[in-house]
């Protein structure tokens, strides 16, 4: 996943994310709180072996990849009232 824009999430990236994960579909706060910190785990993985490689256009994507797809786990947590 890559989104369009590195400081925008758009509606329709959003419901990507949404489907892609299946947010809707989560009952629990921690199942939400879950995805989100294995988001975290499997993007730093990643962001880690870029920077050893010192491919700052790869940590760059990888980066806006996780800052998206946290930021809309953090809406659906927002809208059901769990918090951030």
């Amino acid at each position: 996943y890559c989104p369009e824009s590195r400081i925008f999430t758009s509606g329709e990236e959003a419901r990507t994310v949404r489907d892609a994960l299946g947010l809707d579909e989560m009952q629990t706060e921690l199942e939400l709180r879950n995805m989100r910190d294995m988001t975290v785990l499997y993007y730093d993985r990643m962001i880690d072996t870029a920077l050893a490689e010192d491919d700052h256009e790869d940590f760059d994507r990888l980066m806006s990849a996780m800052q998206s797809i946290t930021a809309v786990i953090d809406s659906v947590l927002w809208n059901r009232g769990y918090g951030v």
